[in-house]
Order: structure tokens, then C-alpha cells, then sequence
């Protein structure tokens, strides 16, 4: 595989990333209630919740959307970046990007159920790792 080759898989696989983020993002920020993982780790569904709690976790979950939003948003300028010449300060930002905002929510998840999209983080670790060894200058 050429470099360039390289670049344009770590590329897609970032982009990919990306656009997971904002569908969650989505998610997050327009599901009316609360979502299946959040009503099982409570034992209580929406309508059992102390009216103020609930309209604070769901003004969490839009911030969390807001959050995932501008982690994509990030990702793809960051992204376009990738096939300049001495991509290293881009490569280990994009890295650092996804392994730091990763490992804390995957603890979270796996700690809230095994019903969480917890396996979309692992996914997000080791696709954006398999990137940033792709567009590794020679």
C-alpha cells in the first residue's frame, strides 16, 4: 500500500468516526426522554423521575450531544489536515482527540450497563489507532 494509499484509508476512517459521532450527537441532543440504558440504570422511567432530575439529565444529554457534535465537527478539520507534508502534530492531535475523550466514557458506559453502545468506543480506540499508524510518514 503507497502512502498515499495510507493517507486516504487513515482519512476515511477518521471521517467514519466522525459521522458516528454525530449520529449519537443526534441522538443525545433531539431523544425527548431519557434513552433504554439510562432508564435501566435508574429503575425508574421518565414519568417515575422527580420532574426537576429528569429535565436535568435530559439538559445533560443535549450537552453531551453538543459535545459529540464538536468532537466530529473537530475531527473532520483536523482530518483534512492528515495528507499535508509533516502530518505529525495532526496525526497525535487526532490521536489524543479520540483516546482522551475515550477511555473516561467507555469506564462511564461500562460502569452505567453492558447495554450502553459501549462496543462503538472500543471501535473508536482501536479504528483511530489503526489510522494514526497508517498516516505515519515514511
Amino acid at each position: 500500500m503507497t502512502y498515499k494509499q495510507k493517507i486516504k484509508f487513515a482519512s476515511l476512517i477518521f471521517y467514519s468516526l466522525a459521522g458516528f459521532l454525530f449520529i449519537f450527537a443526534l441522538i443525545y441532543f433531539f431523544t425527548p426522554g431519557l434513552l433504554p440504558y439510562h432508564i435501566k440504570f435508574l429503575g425508574k422511567t421518565d414519568d417515575q423521575l422527580d420532574p426537576k432530575v429528569l429535565s436535568l439529565l435530559l439538559k445533560a444529554s443535549k450537552i453531551i450531544g453538543a459535545a459529540l457534535f464538536s468532537m466530529a465537527v473537530t475531527l473532520v478539520f483536523l482530518t483534512k489536515n492528515l495528507a499535508i507534508k509533516n502530518n505529525n502534530w495532526v496525526r497525535w492531535t487526532l490521536l489524543s482527540l479520540t483516546w482522551v475523550f475515550s477511555w473516561p466514557v467507555l469506564i462511564i458506559m461500562l460502569s452505567v450497563s453492558l447495554t450502553t453502545p459501549w462496543y462503538f468506543i472500543v471501535l473508536m480506540l482501536i479504528f483511530s489507532l489503526i489510522a494514526f499508524i497508517l498516516s505515519k510518514q515514511n
